[in-house]
């Protein structure tokens, strides 16, 4: 480890650790990720993403914990290793406020800054994303099942 090292890279990486959306990336490519990605670093109660608005971001919860919100009714509550905003890369309307519930660290990938990247990283981060939009509604599914009456046949 190289002097200029002993807050950062290494810091970083252990963060990142116990993250399953950075498995499948190699450390090249993880360097690659940390020069488009943001950090952000949050006090409880700040909004993070408000119903409506437009942005092209994806969020990984990194520390704390954030509520996804609409109108008024919390909807769910995401832990350290969740993602969220996924749908904002797709150019898509916010659907819901997404607010801190605790002091939160965040990383954000900007859509736009996803293109700089190498196209067998894209492929990877994007693989990933597709995976945890599928994972997110097959969850939608299953509460909407049970939710609904079942017809007598």
């Amino acid at each position: 480890m190289d002097s200029k090292d002993t807050f950062g890279a290494t810091k970083i990486y252990n963060l990142l650790n116990g993250i399953s959306f950075f498995e499948i990336f190699t450390p090249d490519e993880l360097d690659k990720l940390m020069e488009i990605g943001e950090w952000l670093k949050l006090a409880s109660g700040k909004r993070i993403i408000t119903k409506g608005d437009f942005d092209n971001y994806i969020y990984i919860l990194v520390q704390g914990q954030v509520e996804i919100i609409l109108d008024g009714k919390i909807l769910a509550v995401l832990n350290s290793g969740d993602i969220f905003g996924e749908f904002g890369l797709t150019g898509a309307q916010r659907t819901a406020d997404v607010e801190t519930k605790t002091e939160c660290m965040l990383m954000s990938f900007n859509g736009d800054r996803l293109n700089i990247l190498p196209p067998n990283v894209q492929v990877k981060f994007l693989k990933r994303v597709v995976h945890i939009m599928c994972c997110h509604l097959q969850q939608l599914n299953r509460s909407l099942w049970f939710r609904t009456p079942t017809k007598n046949i």
